[in-house]
């Protein structure tokens, strides 16, 4: 039996939830609206909302189920949020949260136009799909890509897709059409969001990199930690969710200093960003964002030892400085650098990391430096891993 946890800011107590046979609803101890909040996240298996102004975190459900977190807010400040095979609707003003959408196979993005028009990325199925405010038939806009985010337009009419196997951004109109490619070269593209001015952001989810596209030009803003997913609110903020820090990072529009606006996230996802507000600007904890520094100065080789063991060297570091080394999804090494800011390391390839290109990852925990290589992956993936129906792997 699934449970679900919600807030009665959400879901008045004692409704009854409309979701798949066998689940349970529970009330949360603490009734907590959250009509004031402008950023939504999405889990694994949550859904909160963060006040950008101060960081403040409110819980409004648990025992959901989502390996990518896919989240939305409508105009009307619903709340969406996305399990494999079907979307929640939580109702800002309270009452019972229902299932809107089902049948999919595995949903990652959604975004709700201004009209209620729900559009999904069903990335099991390689699909985007629109399901109608009015209840009509849903109908499939985009098939062939595996799209991971969405971002609508209401004005022009458009719907954007962040595609990983295309490593692209792609357009497709609101009542269906052609597909255009809007921009390439950007990596494992889970993340896309809509600027106030028309231009779009972009976030490279396995090698750390968000990007602004303009006209089709992609200029990289910066980079960060696992950045699945990307939002702009109303005042041309940006605002980048980290899964392996567990936190979300805003860019200012103003060019001042990037800031910490939440932490301890859970390793969220999934990111979306209030129709209506934009993010006050009071600063909290300036961050400084790790940097692809040049070889010359910072660089890092693999080489294979067998076939599932690497030796990593480093340089560029501060002396004595901490460090983390991943290999895609996983952590694989700590340590501390050299008097002169090496590092020399043997590290074991994990038994659940796939056959293929994999991005090799260390980072300087004082100095926030980071660099990353590309490493072939020759040893087979254990059986005993399993097959992440939902997930990306690793």
């Amino acid at each position: 039996m699934k449970t679900i946890v919600y807030r009665a800011g959400v879901a008045s107590f004692g409704a009854a939830l409309v979701l798949a046979a066998g689940s349970a609803i529970v009330p949360a101890d603490a009734a907590a609206p959250y009509g004031d909040a402008n950023l939504v996240l999405g889990s694994g298996n949550s859904l909160s909302t963060v006040s950008a102004a101060d960081g403040t975190t409110t819980q409004v459900a648990t025992g959901l189920s989502s390996s990518y977190g896919g989240v939305a807010t409508d105009a009307a400040g619903n709340l969406y949020y996305a399990e494999p095979t079907d979307v929640l609707k939580f109702p800002v003003g309270g009452g019972a949260a229902t299932t809107v959408a089902s049948g999919f196979s595995g949903v990652n993005g959604i975004a709700v136009d201004t009209a209620g028009n729900l559009y999904v990325a069903d990335y099991s199925a390689s699909s985007l799909i629109k399901v109608p405010a009015d209840g009509s038939a849903q109908t499939t806009l985009i098939t062939g890509q595996s799209i991971a985010g969405v971002a609508v337009d209401s004005t022009a009419g458009v719907v954007y897709a962040a595609t990983t196997s295309g490593a692209s951004i792609i357009s497709v109109p609101v009542a269906g059409g052609a597909a255009s490619t809007v921009a390439t070269n950007l990596g494992f593209t889970t993340g896309v969001a809509l600027a106030p001015d028309g231009s779009l952001y972009a976030s490279d989810y396995f090698n750390g990199p968000v990007y602004h596209v303009v006209n089709g030009v992609a200029t990289t803003v910066g980079s960060f930690n696992d950045p699945h997913s990307v939002g702009v609110d109303a005042a041309g903020n940006l605002y980048v969710v980290e899964e392996q820090n567990s936190d979300v990072v805003e860019v200012p529009a103003d060019g001042s200093a990037n800031r910490i606006v939440a932490t301890g996230t859970n390793g969220a996802r999934g990111l979306a960003v209030s129709h209506s507000q934009a993010a006050a600007t009071t600063p909290t904890t300036p961050v400084t964002q790790p940097t692809q520094l040049p070889a010359k100065v910072f660089g890092i080789s693999a080489h294979h030892r067998a076939h599932h063991k690497l030796r990593v060297k480093a340089a560029g570091l501060a002396a004595g400085e901490q460090y983390r080394i991943t290999l895609g999804k996983h952590l694989v090494a700590t340590g501390t650098a050299t008097s002169s800011g090496e590092v020399s390391v043997k590290v074991k390839i994990p038994a659940c990391t796939y056959r293929g290109h994999r991005v090799l990852r260390i980072t300087g925990r004082q100095t926030n430096r980071t660099a990353t290589a590309k490493v072939r992956v020759s040893r087979h993936r254990s059986a005993a891993c399993g097959s992440p129906r939902y997930g990306y792997g690793a």
